[in-house]
């Protein structure tokens, strides 16, 4: 079995998640189910620690939305700035 992080879009949404199955088509084919008419890409690149798991852990046919993170950044006009972390799921 396979784990592969995938880019989901469509109906105005847009979210990556972890899919396990036992092929990366049928990883696919499992988003597109979650996302009818939406358009499903392949995050590349494929993190050889994480593409292969054991049989222990998430079953085929899991999709679970991945944890994102964006720093926001404001620049004021006297030179200064700041930073936020945003951290959650989709």
């Amino acid at each position: 079995m396979i784990r592969v992080s995938v880019e989901v879009s469509g109906r105005g949404r847009c979210f990556r998640a972890a899919v396990w199955a036992e092929s990366v088509e049928r990883a696919v084919d499992l988003a597109r189910m979650h996302c009818p008419g939406g358009e499903v890409k392949v995050l590349f690149p494929i993190n050889p620690e994480t593409f292969f798991v054991s049989k222990v852990g998430a079953p085929a046919g899991t999709m679970l939305p991945e944890v994102q993170e964006v720093t926001v950044v404001t620049s004021y006009p006297d030179g200064g700035s700041t930073s936020v972390l945003l951290t959650g799921t989709p």
